[in-house]
């Protein structure tokens, strides 16, 4: 009996500590992930695009915790910082619009800054007032829109696609040498042409155990990474925030350094 007791106490400790951990703790890392992207260009220049996502801003985040995202984007120098949505966990519940305004102003890109929806944008009246802050903050939102610029001579575009869950999406063919579609929910109903498609809102599952771990869940669905399907490139970034239950565990929170050769 005493062993079997004893046994419980150190199975109960550890399950305290690892629970301790995914809250208190991973939540509040922030990581840099550098992924290259392959392309077909064998010579050119290495367009640096930061990407973030699902940041889930709420009571408990704190201005350290934006501080250091801001000083991880910045330190990555790119070239193009692409935010692929939800701000807020829940807009009518917690906003500090001028506090997240500044940290998100403090970011700095050579060419654009730019963001689409995510569902948590769009839900919870907070899909007005996004669009007015993140356009004080310098990023051009673009709701099923583009925005194109020369890159070492090449013509660079960027299009943004509404939210899939609660928005308007429409994809309409673009121009460019190298086209990026942005888009914040990863189950896309399109077959477009573009040399690379962007996304979040899946977390990268949020809690990976060691057994589970991977880019598919249990349904086969890509959660996170870099993949492939015919000609196009699609990357799903795991995110910086948490939602629905706090914690992170084995899904340390990031940005994502891609490098394009162009």
């Amino acid at each position: 009996m005493k062993k079997l007791f004893k046994i419980l106490i150190i199975t109960m400790l550890i399950i305290v500590g690892i629970l301790s951990y995914a809250y208190f703790i991973e939540p509040h890392r922030l990581v840099s992930k550098e992924v290259n992207i392959p392309t077909k260009y064998e010579k050119g220049q290495i367009l640096k695009v930061v990407q973030f996502s699902d940041l889930h801003v709420k009571e408990t985040t704190t201005s350290n915790d934006l501080e250091k995202l801001v000083t991880k984007v910045n330190q990555a120098k790119p070239d193009v910082i692409i935010f692929t949505g939800d701000l807020y966990d829940n807009y009518s519940v917690y906003h500090d619009d001028k506090k997240i305004c500044y940290f998100l102003k403090k970011m700095k890109a050579k060419y654009a800054k730019v963001a689409v929806y995510g569902n948590h944008d769009s839900g919870g009246g907070g899909r007005w007032p996004y669009q007015t802050f993140m356009k004080n903050a310098g990023f051009k939102l673009l709701v099923n829109d583009s925005y194109s610029f020369i890159f070492d001579n090449k013509k660079v575009t960027l299009y943004g696609l509404d939210d899939f869950l609660l928005g308007n999406p429409f994809w309409q063919k673009n121009k460019g040498d190298y086209k990026i579609l942005i888009t914040h929910e990863p189950e896309m109903n399109y077959q477009t042409d573009e040399n690379l498609v962007l996304s979040g809102h899946t977390h990268g599952g949020q809690v990976r155990l060691p057994f589970l771990s991977g880019k598919t869940n249990l349904m086969g669905r890509y959660v996170c990474g870099l993949y492939k399907e015919k000609d196009q490139y699609h990357y799903i970034d795991s995110g910086v925030g948490t939602t629905r239950l706090p914690f992170r565990l084995g899904v340390t929170p990031q940005i994502s350094v891609l490098k394009i050769k162009i």
